[in-house]
């Protein structure tokens, strides 16, 4: 038997909205909501909201954390998940927004550094490799 066509009860769903995909959803709501709970941050999104910010942004499908995904961040990193204090953006896009303007602890500036330190060795080595053939 076929995956339940939502679309076909409400109306103004996409057409690829399946029952199993809403179920999913749902379960992805409720993981952000506590989420956002146990990071203090409030939450004052009905699933039915926070579908409809999904789908009007056109991402729904595009969900995730991972690089090229969308996430629903808040507008400044600033109050609750809330209709108007929302947005879908890159997650990549995100991490850059809430990174701008912090200045960096001396520990993580010697992990930056030593990362660098090692792609420069690394390279280098490669180079040298290339000359000796």
């Amino acid at each position: 038997m076929g995956a339940k066509i939502i679309h076909r009860i409400r109306s103004h769903y996409p057409h690829y909205l399946t029952q199993a995909f809403l179920r999913r959803l749902r379960r992805d709501f409720t993981e952000h909501r506590v989420n956002a709970k146990d990071r203090g941050i409030g939450f004052e999104l009905t699933f039915p909201q926070w579908l409809e910010i999904w789908i009007a942004s056109g991402r729904v499908r595009r969900r995730g954390c991972r690089r090229g995904q969308y996430v629903m961040a808040r507008h400044g990193d600033r109050g609750p998940y809330a209709v108007g204090n929302v947005k879908i953006i890159l997650a990549s896009e995100n991490i850059a927004e809430a990174s701008r303007g912090r200045i960096p602890s001396e520990a993580t500036r010697a992990l930056i550094s030593l990362a660098v330190t090692l792609s420069w060795n690394a390279r280098r080595a490669e180079r040298q490799a290339e000359v000796q053939l």
